[in-house]
């Protein structure tokens, strides 16, 4: 186990290159968002309990040069999350193709200011990109794509209304 600090720091850094893919989103060389076909809706539970804050960002494994686009979307307090075509205050949609999905969730300040500490409220596995078990296929259309996190090393598959376990 690394210590204290060292913790901190890694942990930190989850948080600094989240805000880099959130920030990357957001500066798009285009004035007027292009639409994709894809769709990608569901919950995020952690032990069966709804996640109530947080990010959900989807990583193509096709590179940005081959057509591949990331997707982000904020969890809600009920902790669904949606990713769909773009209208006004809506994000973008997804290409269709194989994502990996990481999902970050940081405590809040205890002092109610609502800023996020350094204290991830999940298991660091979901938000690492390559420690993630969650890969799934996004097909044209809607995607009910439910992440369901548990404490223990185990992770559940992410799960498809249609088509029952996605990718790992």
């Amino acid at each position: 186990m690394l210590p204290h600090h060292r913790t901190i720091r890694h942990r930190m850094l989850l948080v600094i290159a989240s805000t880099a893919v959130c920030a990357t989103l957001a500066c798009s060389k285009n004035k007027r968002p292009k639409i994709y076909p894809a769709q990608v809706n569901g919950h995020v539970t952690l032990d069966g309990t709804p996640l109530e804050s947080g990010t959900v960002t989807l990583i193509p494994e096709t590179s940005e040069e081959e057509g591949g686009r990331p997707g982000i979307a904020r969890i809600e307090k009920d902790g669904s999350y949606w990713i769909g075509n773009a209208n006004r205050s809506k994000p973008a949609g997804v290409p269709v193709g194989h994502y990996r999905v990481t999902i970050l969730s940081m405590q809040p300040d205890p002092s109610g200011s609502g800023r996020p500490v350094a204290s991830l409220v999940i298991p660091e596995r979901y938000a690492d990109h390559e420690s993630t078990p969650f890969l799934v296929e996004v097909a044209a259309g809607d995607n009910k794509v439910d992440l369901k996190l548990t404490s223990t090393e185990e992770a559940s598959p992410a799960t498809s209304e249609e088509s029952g376990p996605l990718g790992n």
